[in-house]
């Protein structure tokens, strides 16, 4: 497919524009050493369309360097075609924008968005990271890019489940990953990538994804062994589909309801006891410690997340609207923000977490109490790490441990769903 591409766009091939960005792309000794280069299991490269993930790398950035790992073409994916071929450059190139074109070095190529194709071992370096198939680099309105990695599916999964486990657990708890991890992008590729320029972003808003640095044999084999493997469910109206397979490193002893964290309800992702993760984590990570932060920096937090709660002037209240009793601990599933106006505001928990701390290191979960003690609000009797909803990265690891499998690990925290194999 992609030959096709390259063949059909050569007619429309920019002769000049070609010559002067070999130029650029000229060859230049570096000394740096990666690490070595996994060749991946032969099959996993699916060729289907609907199989490709595109993830975003970087967004809203002002320029970013690309080094492809061999030879490589450059196409303009406004017009589909050529704007040339060249050979391996040493030396990482710089792309830019300027009038709402893109810029190769100092050279202005007359499109918005260019695809970057790697001959093998189709492996390419953006901003000095790693990563398998091809790069986009997408001129946005304001003048910023963004840098989007499209990629075979189970390449894709190769550079996510090491990421979110380390490559060296159990293998039963690696596949059990990996199938949820390959459902999870489905899921959200079906969804919410219908409607922009990529599909699932590199970070823990989406799943984490880092390229060859997180692959491994270990990796690679759990990914290979549940090739194409997905999760069906029935949703709150009964019918079956491909569900959205949540998972958090850590619940805390009991997973919660996707329809009171995310507010959309599956049958499997009801929530339920979870005794499992407290044999793996250590303490100091089950149990987090007390975090407190000023007033001013929560209301500026979450004014910049979300700017309609200006309108309650100076936050001085955190209420519980609504919770979750877990024998010894709550989870807190939606708050109300009181203004000094007298006026409030509702809003999910999981938002406010992620608003006053995006990274989630401080304020590792919702199964905590909120408190303030006059100069800001505390955070404590803290539980767990992450939203709790689906799959405990930790107590799979357990289950596995025990000599679980990972299909018996995907129906414990997914009860009611069933595989399929899609290719």
């Amino acid at each position: 497919m992609l030959n096709s591409r390259i063949e059909n766009g050569a007619r429309g091939l920019i002769s000049g524009v070609a010559a002067l960005v070999c130029a650029m792309l000229a060859l230049a000794i570096s000394g740096c050493r990666e690490k070595t280069i996994i060749a991946p299991p032969v099959g996993v490269e699916e060729k289907t369309e609907d199989y490709w993930v595109r993830v975003l790398l970087a967004n809203n950035v002002k320029n970013c360097s690309v080094r492809p790992e061999s030879s490589y073409s450059i196409l303009n994916s406004d017009t589909n075609t050529l704007i040339g071929r060249y050979t391996k450059s040493y030396t990482p190139v710089t792309i830019s924008t300027k009038g709402g074109f893109l810029l190769i070095g100092n050279m202005p190529i007359k499109a918005s968005k260019i695809t970057i194709v790697t001959d093998q071992p189709f492996v390419f370096y953006l901003n000095d990271k790693g990563y398998r198939g091809e790069v986009q680099i997408i001129c946005n309105t304001d003048g910023s890019i963004d840098a989007v990695n499209r990629v075979p599916m189970e390449t894709y999964l190769a550079g996510v489940v090491g990421s979110e486990m380390p490559s060296y657990w159990e293998p039963q708890a690696l596949k059990a990953q990996a199938i949820a991890s390959r459902t999870y992008c489905l899921y959200v590729k079906q969804t919410s990538g219908r409607y922009r320029h990529y599909d699932v972003s590199k970070t823990q808003a989406s799943q984490v994804y880092q390229g060859l640095e997180a692959e491994s044999p270990r990796v690679w084999q759990a990914v290979n062994e549940t090739t194409g493997v997905v999760l069906y469910a029935k949703n709150d109206d009964g019918e079956t589909a491909l569900m959205p397979a949540y998972f958090s490193a850590l619940c805390g002893g009991k997973t919660e309801s996707a329809k009171k964290v995310f507010g959309n309800g599956w049958q499997s992702l009801a929530g339920g006891p979870c005794p499992y993760c407290i044999k793996t984590a250590k303490k100091d990570m089950y149990f987090w410690p007390t975090v407190q932060f000023d007033k001013k920096f929560v209301q500026a937090q979450l004014i910049a997340k979300y700017p309609s709660l200006a309108g309650l002037g100076d936050i001085v209240a955190i209420m519980i609207a609504e919770r979750s009793e877990l024998g010894q601990c709550t989870r807190l599933i939606r708050i109300r923000l009181i203004g000094a106006n007298g006026k409030g505001e509702s809003i999910r928990a999981e938002d406010l977490r992620l608003a006053i701390d995006p990274t989630g290191q401080k304020i590792k979960s919702t199964m905590c109490q909120v408190n303030d003690n006059g100069k800001g609000f505390v955070f404590t009797q803290g539980r767990g790490f992450g939203h709790g909803v689906g799959l405990c990265q930790y107590g799979a690891l357990e289950m596995a441990r025990e000599g679980k499998t990972y299909r018996q690990i995907l129906d414990f925290y997914y009860p009611g769903s069933f595989q399929k194999k899609l290719y």
